[in-house]
């Protein structure tokens, strides 16, 4: 299982992208490629991570209120997002697996 420190990212991205507004950045092309890249993979996984923290969170509030309310439209719904998700979340971890394995 791969653990994503959310927090070290974003300090991480702040940090490059403090770096794009420096006076030389734009000076040396291969290392402002890099940082940009990087940038970019950063943004990325953390957009990622929140969608899929959304998700999970919505998740459990709809399984919460379906504990309420027994209401199968409810429960048809809260099915299909899990599924959905669980796809989805499925590709995002195999693309990151994939990713670390570089």
């Amino acid at each position: 299982m791969i653990h994503f420190d959310i927090t070290n990212l974003e300090n991480e991205l702040s940090t490059l992208e403090k770096q794009t507004t420096e006076n030389n950045f734009w000076e040396d092309s291969k290392n402002s490629s890099k940082v940009l890249k990087r940038i970019t993979e950063i943004k990325n996984k953390i957009e990622q991570y929140k969608k899929v923290h959304n998700e999970l969170k919505n998740l459990i509030e709809l399984n919460e209120l379906l504990k309420q309310e027994n209401d199968e439209d409810l429960e048809k719904d809260l099915e299909n997002r899990y599924k959905f998700s669980r796809k989805r979340n499925r590709k995002i971890r195999n693309c990151y697996i994939t990713f670390w394995k570089i």
